[in-house]
């Protein structure tokens, strides 16, 4: 891999129950509780590589343009969760899709356009040779 910028990548695992728990303080909605709590317990830092807490997000609320982020720090355990504002930076930059920020307002390091997340970047090479390795030489499909 190239030098760059990261993903933090920091994990926690938190349990099932203590995250309903914790969902459910928050004043998540049951349907929310249900999908966050069938993802498990173990928690990835999305944020690019720093210091101090991470964070990640556990489900957004498109009508207010906020989300539900976890909060924790190297020591654990994971004991607190927000609502904070969605990020209302564009990749507007040359060649930049405009697709939206996916962190909170006033997040630490790049957004999520100037960021690498190598285990996304290994998942997407392992699908893309799974893909040829079903498809042959077909791959990629072309109407």
């Amino acid at each position: 891999m190239t030098p760059g910028r990261y993903v933090c990548g920091a994990r926690i695992r938190v349990s099932v129950p203590g995250l309903l728990m914790l969902l459910l303080r928050a004043g998540v909605d049951g349907d929310t509780v249900r999908d966050v709590a069938s993802h498990g317990g173990d928690l990835r830092c999305a944020l690019e590589t720093h210091d101090g807490s991470h964070a990640e997000i556990l489900c957004e609320n498109d009508e207010e343009g906020s989300a539900l982020w976890a909060r924790w720090t190297d020591q654990g355990p994971l004991d607190e969760l927000m609502w904070l504002p969605d990020c209302p930076v564009g990749d507007a930059g040359p060649g930049g899709t405009g697709d939206g920020c996916c962190q909170f307002l006033g997040h630490q390091g790049g957004h999520t356009w100037e960021v690498t997340d190598p285990e996304l970047e290994r998942c997407r090479a392992v699908m893309s040779r799974l893909d040829v390795l079903t498809f042959g030489d077909a791959w990629p499909l072309v109407p």
